[in-house]
């Protein structure tokens, strides 16, 4: 009987396993454009965050420190395209994504 010694075999496999995995995840990757997707939508998410923002300030209830006679710049319109609410200063319907101006 011969007596082998199998390690640096072993390794060396599981290294070109690994090798060979993290090539292949690059190529499916790039075919189904996996990470064109991903900068879209955190481009997206980056470009709603404002309006999101501005629609949870709009909804929290005023301060009492307003005076009861002061004009509230909260002037709701409709959306010509949804009949939605939505305020004045709205560049895009809230329900729709409809430009307003």
């Amino acid at each position: 009987m011969r007596n082998t010694d199998f390690g640096p075999t072993i390794l060396i496999t599981i290294v070109v396993v690994l090798l060979v995995f993290l090539v292949l995840r690059e190529v499916v990757c790039w075919y189904w454009k996996i990470n064109r997707n991903i900068a879209l939508l955190t481009e997206i998410r980056d470009l709603l965050r404002p309006q999101a923002t501005r629609q949870v300030a709009a909804s929290s209830p005023p301060s009492e420190k307003q005076s009861p006679g002061a004009k509230s710049s909260d002037t709701r319109l409709s959306c010509p395209s949804c009949n939605g609410a939505v305020q004045a200063n709205d560049s895009f319907c809230g329900n729709c994504g409809n430009k307003l101006r």
